[in-house]
């Protein structure tokens, strides 16, 4: 299931990508995304075991939780802030 769904938002997430640039920048913003997504992925493999030799478990878990917990305030306050704005605007 996990494998499902990272499928459809990198799926999704290229799609929109597309969708929002110019024909002339598609294909060199396409590609480096493509790139981040790759080198993020392969150093989250390899760090993963890595993390759990080191820490353990229940420290990586929590580790884990923390860095979502901070990306989803951070998320959550530019929807916000965004929000905000456009009905000020």
């Amino acid at each position: 299931m996990l494998g499902l769904g990272w499928n459809c938002c990198f799926v999704a997430g290229s799609a929109l990508l597309t969708d929002r640039l110019r024909h002339h920048e598609r294909a060199r913003v396409q590609g480096t995304a493509d790139l981040v997504v790759s080198v993020a992925s392969a150093i989250g493999s390899l760090g993963s075991g890595e993390l759990m030799a080191r820490v353990g478990f229940a420290s990586a878990t929590t580790i884990g939780m923390g860095m979502a917990l901070i990306i989803l305030a951070v998320s959550i306050a530019r929807i916000t802030s965004r929000r905000v704005n456009e009905s000020i605007a």
